[in-house]
């Protein structure tokens, strides 16, 4: 992952059937534009759960439809 990436975690494609959970995501950068995770229109079953997400604009950043 590049400095310069907005993303600490980054679910697109076709990806399907994913579980997060009790993991630690923690920017220090200060927020900005930045996200925690991003999970991109076209993946199916994308689980996040009991996860501390830190200093990002944007927690989570959900583009399904739903």
């Amino acid at each position: 992952m590049t400095p310069f990436n907005p993303r600490k975690i980054d679910i697109n494609g076709e990806t399907e059937s994913v579980a997060i959970i009790k993991n630690e995501l923690r920017e220090t950068r200060g927020p900005q534009s930045r996200v925690g995770i991003l999970i991109a229109a076209e993946t199916r079953d994308i689980r996040c759960e009991d996860n501390r997400i830190d200093g990002f604009a944007v927690p989570i950043s959900d583009l399904r439809k739903g």
